[in-house]
């Protein structure tokens, strides 16, 4: 009887983690977890937020907007952006629509689906 009742309570356990991790799948689009920071802070980066904010900077002007992702397709919304004239300094980011991560590496692209960017993820600090 004794065996009976942890054998019960193990696959009890064993079903709420599964279910756990189910449900996050579901949660998450099914794709890379993209939160974080993409690219060099100290240039053109990408800060993506848990609640689909992102803000970042181009190289020359500050971004904001919204971002959605479905598998591993992100899609960026309402974006606005600074309009700095920055001599000698490309707008990498300029007019960003979409992008697509794998691994730790995140391409982006223009309206007309032309690549402009590929950005590293950034290290986290501890």
């Amino acid at each position: 009887m004794h065996r009976i009742r942890h054998g019960r309570a193990a696959g009890a356990a064993l079903a709420a983690v599964m279910l756990i991790t189910m449900l996050g799948g579901c949660a998450g689009g099914g794709g890379p977890d993209p939160v974080g920071t993409w690219g060099d802070p100290d240039g053109a980066y990408l800060e993506l937020e848990s609640g689909g904010a992102f803000t970042g900077n181009d190289g020359c002007n500050r971004l904001t907007g919204s971002w959605t992702m479905e598998d591993d397709n992100i899609s960026f919304d309402d974006v606005a952006s600074t309009r700095m004239a920055c001599p000698d300094t490309e707008a990498v980011l300029e007019g960003l629509d979409t992008a697509n991560v794998s691994g730790d590496t995140m391409t982006v692209y223009a309206d007309d689906e032309a690549q402009i960017a590929t950005l590293d993820r950034a290290p986290v600090n501890s």
